[in-house]
C-alpha cells in the first residue's frame, strides 16, 4: 500500500495563525486597546497568517480573532455577546477579514504564478543560448528580436551586429522571393512546413540550411513574432549530390551491359537442348532477376533525370482500368504467394504518360507485395469522383508509423520493421510522387503499425 504523507505544511500554517492571533491580542491588550476599539490591531493577525499561511489559515485567523475579541474584549467579558451593535461590528469584521484574506492570497498566487514563470523563462532561455542550432525570433516584418550562440556560429553575425536588423541580410538574391512567400504565409497566421534552402553567412558563403518557423503567441492568441531553427545541412547536401552523380553514372554504363545480358538469356533459352530442361528453368529465374534489375537501373535513371530536370513526359490517350488490369495481372504473376484482388471501374480515358502511371503502378503493387509477408492479399480498388480517377492499394502487412508516414515520399527513405530490413534503395516513392504531382494529381498513404497500408493516388480526367 502507498504511504500516506501526513500534512504538516499544512499543520504548521493553522498553527502560525492560532500563535499569531494570541499574540496580537496579548499586545492589544497590554496596550489596553480593550472595549473601546475591540477590533483595532486585528488586521494584523489576519495579514500575516496569509501571507505566511495562505488563505485557510488567514481566515482561521478571522473567525478565531473574532470570537475571542467578543468574547473577552466586549462587556460584559466572559459570553459570547447577542447585540444589535455589537453584531453589525463583529459581521463588517469578518467581512473585511474575508476580503483581505482574497486580496492577499490572489497576491500570494500571483506572485508564485510570476516566479515559477520567470523560472521557465530562464530555463528556456538558457536552452536556447546553449543549443547548437541556430535559434532565433524576429517580427512579423523580419526584423531580428534574439539570436543565440548557435545563430552567430551558423550566420557569422554576433547578435550585437543583427539584432534591430531585417533577417533578409542572410537570404541570397535568388531566394528573395521564396523568403517573401513564406513571410506572407505567416503573417496571415498560416504554417509552414520545414524548409531546405540557401542562406547566406556574414563573409558572403552559402550554406545549405533546414529551416523551421512557427509563430509566437501569446496565451490570448495574438501573435507577438516568429521563432525560427536553422540547421547546417550542407554537408548532408553534398553527399547527395555525389550519391546522385554517383548512381546516375552508374546507372546509364549498366544499362548497355544488362540490356545484352537479357538478350543472351533469351537466345538461350530458346535452344531445343534447354527448353525442356532444368536449364530451362533456372534461366528463367534469372530472367526474373535480370527484369527487376533493370527496372532498379530505370529507377536510377528517373532519379538522376528529376534531379537535372530533363524527367518528360510524353502524354497519349489510353483506356485507364485496361492500363490498372493488365499491370495487376503482370504483378500477379510474379507471386504465388498473394492474392491480388481488383475491384471497382472507372471508365475513363485519361491523357496522361501511360508509362510513367504504369510505373507508379507497378511500385505501389510490388511494395505491397513486399511488406505484407504474411498477408495473402492485396486488395486494388478503382473509383472516379469530382473529375479524377482514383486508384487505392491496400495490403495487410507491416504498416507504416505515423511518424514514419511523413518520409515515404522522401529520397532514399527505406522502410524497415524490427526484424528484417526490407531490400531496396528507397527511391520508387519519390520516383512514384514525382510522376503523379507532375500529371496534376495526389498521392498519400493512410497505415497504422502492423495493421497494413493504403497506398492511394488521384489523376485528373
Amino acid at each position: 500500500m502507498p504511504t500516506m504523507k501526513f500534512p504538516w505544511q499544512r499543520i504548521y500554517g493553522y498553527g502560525f495563525a492560532v500563535l499569531v492571533s494570541l499574540m496580537v491580542l496579548v499586545v492589544k491588550y497590554l496596550l489596553g486597546l480593550t472595549f473601546e476599539a475591540p477590533y483595532l490591531l486585528l488586521f494584523v493577525a489576519v495579514v500575516i497568517s496569509a501571507l505566511y499561511g495562505g488563505l485557510g489559515p488567514s481566515l482561521l485567523a478571522t473567525f478565531l480573532t473574532a470570537a475571542l475579541v467578543n468574547i473577552y474584549f466586549i462587556f460584559p467579558t466572559g459570553e459570547l455577546i447577542v447585540d444589535r451593535k455589537v453584531d453589525i461590528q463583529l459581521v463588517t469584521y469578518i467581512a473585511q477579514g474575508l476580503l483581505v484574506s482574497l486580496i492577499v492570497e490572489w497576491h500570494r498566487r500571483s506572485d508564485r504564478k510570476n516566479r515559477l514563470a520567470e523560472k521557465q523563462l530562464s530555463y528556456l532561455g538558457a536552452i536556447v543560448e546553449s543549443a547548437e542550432e541556430a535559434i532565433f525570433s524576429k517580427d512579423l516584418n523580419g526584423i531580428v528580436t534574439s539570436w543565440n550562440k548557435g545563430a552567430e556560429h551558423l550566420y557569422g553575425f554576433k547578435a550585437m551586429e543583427i539584432v534591430g536588423k531585417c533577417i533578409k541580410v542572410t537570404v541570397p538574391e535568388e531566394k528573395i522571393a521564396e523568403w517573401e512567400a513564406m513571410m506572407a504565409c505567416l503573417r496571415r497566421g498560416q504554417r509552414t512546413d520545414t524548409l531546405e534552402t540557401i542562406r547566406r553567412k556574414k563573409n558572403g558563403d552559402l550554406i545549405n540550411v533546414s529551416l523551421t518557423v512557427s509563430l509566437i503567441k501569446n496565451s490570448q492568441g495574438k501573435t507577438l513574432g516568429i521563432s525560427s531553427i536553422a540547421r547546417n545541412i550542407t554537408r548532408r547536401v553534398e553527399l547527395e549530390k555525389r550519391r546522385d552523380e554517383f548512381l546516375g553514372l552508374a546507372s546509364h554504363e549498366l544499362k548497355t551491359p544488362i540490356t545484352t545480358i537479357k538478350a543472351y538469356n533469351q537466345a538461350l533459352q530458346n535452344f531445343p537442348e534447354v527448353r525442356n530442361s532444368q536449364a530451362a528453368l533456372i534461366l528463367k529465374k534469372a530472367e526474373g532477376q535480370i527484369d527487376r534489375l533493370t527496372r532498379l537501373i530505370t529507377e536510377l535513371l528517373n532519379v538522376s533525370r528529376i534531379e537535372e530536370g530533363k524527367l518528360e513526359l510524353v502524354p497519349s490517350k489510353f483506356d485507364f482500368d485496361n492500363l490498372v488490369r493488365t499491370t495487376v495481372e503482370d504483378i500477379q504473376v510474379t507471386t504465388a504467394q498473394h492474392k491480388i484482388v481488383l475491384s471497382g471501374r472507372t471508365g475513363e480515358t485519361l491523357l496522361a504518360d501511360r508509362e510513367r502511371i504504369q510505373e507508379v503502378l507497378v511500385n505501389l503493387l510490388t511494395n505491397a507485395i513486399k511488406y505484407s509477408p504474411y498477408g495473402k492479399n492485396v486488395r486494388v480498388n478503382l473509383s472516379a469522383a469530382d473529375h479524377h480517377v482514383q486508384v487505392n492499394i491496400r495490403d495487410y502487412g507491416i504498416g507504416i508509423s505515423q511518424g514514419d508516414q511523413k518520409k515515404v515520399f522522401e529520397k532514399y527513405y527505406r522502410a524497415q520493421s524490427n526484424n528484417n530490413p526490407y531490400p531496396g534503395l528507397g527511391i520508387g516513392l519519390y520516383l512514384a510522387r514525382d510522376i503523379i504531382n507532375r500529371h496534376g494529381g495526389k498521392i498519400g498513404v493512410k497505415s497504422r503499425k502492423g495493421l497494413g497500408s493504403n497506398f492511394y493516388f488521384s489523376l485528373p480526367i
